[in-house]
């Protein structure tokens, strides 16, 4: 019943140490606060539009860091049991965040004049940005892939029967192979000057960031079919 988070918006529900009650206020403030800016800008008031950016970037960290605490603090679900969880969500959102952004740039220099194109040196430093995610990216799964193979019954449970086994595409393919070292492989080499490298690297990187949502939560809630 999805529609219970309504409960969470109501005065006499609300519990300022539920950080589901929280979350709920953040992720409806998010969108109005960007429906807001993106008006701003619209009409181009640089003012008002420069103070929700601000805004709106608090709310954006915010909002991805709370989907991390909320699994974070759910002891049942062993794979999601980590204070790891804010960084990779956070993480995650940054990476792919910038790796949409250089797509969605370029199709839109192929399409508008030649006036109103983004210089490619700008993506080509987003780019550089993206690099230190994924490298940061991976120092976090290593964290946690260390955990669980040393860990407890459970943490090597998880592992072994959900990350290597039901869940193995969207966990070592899709995110580790295909999000994460192909294209920090092409960002360290010649083919990081390339349009082509960038291009691809950043369309990997977004399909690699969801397959890690696939095998967080649905691996998550796939160890609970266990009891």
């Amino acid at each position: 019943k999805p529609q219970r988070f309504l409960y969470l918006l109501v005065p006499g529900y609300w519990h300022s140490t539920g950080p589901m009650a929280w979350g709920s206020l953040l992720i409806m403030s998010y969108p109005i606060a960007m429906i807001i800016y993106t008006y701003f800008v619209i009409r181009n008031n640089q003012a008002w539009a420069k103070i929700l950016g601000i805004i709106g970037i608090i709310l954006a960290l915010s909002t991805h860091w709370y989907t991390g605490v909320v699994m974070q603090l759910n002891p049942g679900r062993f794979i999601n049991h980590t204070a790891l969880a804010p960084l990779l969500f956070l993480t995650g959102a940054f990476i792919s965040g910038i790796g949409l952004l250089i797509v969605i740039l370029w199709i839109q220099n192929m399409i508008v004049s030649v006036k109103k194109r983004i210089d490619w040196s700008l993506m080509e430093e987003m780019a550089q940005y993206m690099m230190l995610g994924i490298a940061f990216d991976i120092f976090l799964l290593f964290l946690e892939f260390m955990q669980s193979i040393y860990g407890n019954a459970n943490e090597v449970l998880a592992h072994d029967e959900v990350l290597m086994g039901v869940f193995r595409f969207p966990y070592l393919w899709l995110e580790v192979v295909i999000g994460l070292f192909i294209p920090l492989f092409i960002l360290v080499t010649p083919l990081k000057r390339t349009k082509t490298g960038i291009v691809i690297a950043s369309f990997l990187v977004a399909i690699g960031v969801y397959g890690m949502r696939i095998w967080w939560v649905m691996g998550g809630q796939y160890l609970q079919t266990f009891y």
